[in-house]
């Protein structure tokens, strides 16, 4: 019996495993890699399966949502803004009434001292403007990437303006100064800003804070260009009979005027915030606040209109009176309603 139970099926004894060990429940011929046993690795590969598995079964329905957000669309908008206070200054080569060669009934006859002759530029006046609110239109295209948004959009405003005394007393003009006592009582010298208009192209980034009801938050920032534009106008008028000398019978009653167009493209960024209503299928209606900065910047030797009722020059006769226009930065704040449609 004890030497059956040791032998093969060919009837060969086995040798006994020795006292105190248990014989290998390995097959013969498998090796174990790196002295791990053969379970050890097979738990592992199940383990890293289920793993991948699991990752699938939870990441499957995400990439479903996120494939669903994704997509273009397109909005239309209307809306007003407000410009805030805009600073304008004049500045340039300036004389004295009485330097003026084209007074006098022979120019030679013209003063010709420091004063008449000067050549260095120096502020005329500035003033504050509040052009107050205007309207404007616009439209934009974006794509989603799930709560992201790139959005390109345009919008053209305006239509502001404003119209303010001129501040003479406050002038380091010396030259301006001087003429202190030639302006008309009845009209004062003015100053307007208007048909201030700006077109603008924005290319924005939109993070939408959803929550899970039909209305959707969202914060918003972008980078663009922009066309600047205003219309400034200058008045002053002389009053009459300012004396007898020869300047002062042909200047009495004469106008001195300034007709700009002011112009430039300037580099501008905007912050907003709005609420997108969900109204069903693919639309929805869009609420935003925003704000913009447009840099200000120079419009350079601007021709006046007339100078003393004649040609604008300065009082050689010839130099042609000129002014350059400083118009400063240009805040505005908006409330535009739009219509959003996804494709």
């Amino acid at each position: 019996m004890s030497n059956s139970a040791n032998s093969d099926g060919n009837g060969s004894r086995s040798a006994a495993p020795p006292a105190g060990t248990f014989p290998s429940r390995r097959p013969p011929g498998r090796e174990t890699p790196e002295g791990r046993g053969p379970d050890s690795a097979n738990r592992h590969r199940s383990a890293g399966r289920r793993l991948v598995l699991a990752a699938v079964l939870v990441l499957l329905p995400a990439g479903a949502v996120s494939a669903q957000d994704r997509g273009a669309y397109v909005r239309l908008d209307v809306g007003g803004a407000v410009l805030r206070s805009l600073s304008v200054a004049t500045s340039g080569v300036n004389h004295p009434t009485r330097c003026d060669s084209l007074l006098y009934a022979n120019p030679a006859e013209a003063p010709r001292d420091a004063e008449c002759t000067a050549t260095t530029p120096q502020e005329f006046f500035r003033n504050l403007f509040s052009p107050g609110y205007g309207l404007g239109a616009g439209a934009a295209v974006g794509y989603r990437f799930g709560r992201l948004r790139l959005e390109f959009s345009v919008l053209a405003s305006g239509a502001w303006e404003d119209e303010a005394l001129i501040a003479l007393g406050t002038t380091a003009d010396t030259a301006l100064q001087s003429k202190a006592s030639e302006w008309s009582t009845d009209d004062p010298p003015s100053e307007s800003l208007t048909e201030v208009r700006v077109r603008q192209g924005f290319a924005n980034l939109i993070l939408d804070l959803s929550n899970g009801s039909p209305i959707t938050p969202y914060l918003g920032a972008g980078v663009g260009v922009g066309q600047v534009r205003a219309q400034y106008a200058v008045r002053m008028l002389r009053r009459e009979n300012l004396g007898e000398a020869e300047w002062q019978r042909a200047a009495s009653g004469t106008w001195s005027t300034l007709d700009a167009d002011l112009r430039s493209n300037r580099v501008g960024v905007q912050a907003f915030a709005g609420l997108a209503l969900d109204l069903g299928g693919r639309t929805a209606l869009d609420v935003r606040g925003h704000w913009v900065r447009f840099g200000g910047f120079v419009s350079a030797a601007q021709l006046w209109t007339q100078i003393r009722d004649h040609e604008p020059v300065r009082a050689d006769g010839t130099t042609p009176f000129t002014t350059d226009i400083t118009l400063g930065d240009l805040d505005r704040l908006g409330l535009t309603l739009g219509l959003r449609y996804r494709f």
